[in-house]
């Protein structure tokens, strides 16, 4: 006849009326024991309430003498090895959990939103083809997005519905949508819009005129192709004395010439200082601040006194497209 199969690998350790076993050797995890098994040790008995690891098993009260490095046994009687068992007690386990947090409804491709009489206040709904989640609030189904890998659009567009987690490029800065939203331009709402960056898109550029020692003279120029497309957003101009000094900044295509006196992109507010060391301009009132990848500037010194050298500097912000 067959014995009743079971588990006595290692030894144990137990102290009276405890409901903690420590074993040495022992590997008590998978099969060979289960809560609902019994553990047997020098003629006493109790039942394994759990399995906590390989080496820490839970019991009922132990009524038998401290025991420690003894041999032992646990028999596999567990309502959970017989079939069924372990099913139910999933199905449990896993009840208990849609309980606490909800069911995640899905939706199928031939709808275009979830069923307003199926689930609860604080669950989600999903459509794997498009990636469209809802939530259900105050009894509604709320649109939240579409999640799924970031998309990419090409520019912002007040008339254009975004998912969550769409960038775009705008006023010099890419931008991610934290939610989806409509006619809520970037930079004027945080819940809607965060400030993306990849890689950097602050820059700067510098240039100087220096006349070795002699006053600069009126008409000097400095010619730069730019190479990215960028928005100025504001400069900072710096003489080696006090003095005066005007400066014009030009823009033309680079396949079509040297900038002109027409190409003028400061309108009325050109980089100026008068008797004075130091200038910044912050607001750039009536330029035309934006200039592309493929075009030269050219800085021209309409007027100077007192000044050997001048050094103007533009910050940027590069833009994306």
């Amino acid at each position: 006849m067959a014995e009743f199969p079971s588990y006595s690998t290692g030894t144990v350790s137990v102290v009276s009326g405890s409901t903690s076993v420590v074993g040495s050797g022992t590997i008590w995890s998978g099969v060979n024991a289960r809560a609902g098994d019994l553990f047997v040790a020098d003629k006493f008995a109790a039942l394994v309430t759990d399995v906590v690891d390989a080496e820490h098993l839970k019991i009922t009260s132990w009524g038998g003498q401290d025991l420690t490095g003894s041999s032992y046994a646990i028999y596999k009687w567990s309502p959970l090895r017989f079939a069924g068992g372990q099913a139910m007690a999933d199905v449990s386990r896993l009840l208990a959990l849609l309980n606490e947090a909800g069911p995640y409804y899905i939706i199928g491709d031939d709808v275009t939103e979830p069923d307003p009489s199926i689930g609860e206040d604080g669950q989600l709904a999903r459509q794997p083809s498009t990636g469209k989640e809802w939530l259900k609030r105050d009894g509604a189904w709320e649109f939240q997005g579409i999640y799924g890998n970031i998309s990419w659009e090409e520019v912002w567009s007040a008339s254009k519905e975004y998912g969550i987690r769409t960038v775009i490029p705008h006023n010099g800065k890419l931008w991610i949508s934290k939610r989806a939203n409509k006619n809520v331009e970037p930079g004027t709402s945080s819940e809607d819009w965060g400030v993306f960056y990849p890689f950097p898109t602050e820059s700067s550029l510098t240039i100087t005129f220096d006349s070795d020692g002699r006053e600069i003279a009126a008409g000097s120029t400095f010619d730069l192709p730019v190479g990215v497309t960028s928005v100025i957003r504001r400069l900072r101009l710096r003489a080696d004395g006090v003095g005066s000094a005007t400066i014009d900044i030009r823009r033309r295509a680079f396949a079509d010439g040297v900038p002109t006196v027409d190409d003028s992109i400061c309108g009325s507010a050109k980089p100026h200082l008068t008797a004075a060391r130091d200038y910044e301009d912050a607001t750039l009132a009536g330029w035309s601040p934006t200039i592309g990848d493929d075009d030269a500037l050219r800085f021209v010194v309409e007027s100077c006194s007192g000044i050997t050298r001048l050094t103007l500097t533009l910050y940027t912000d590069r833009v994306f497209s």
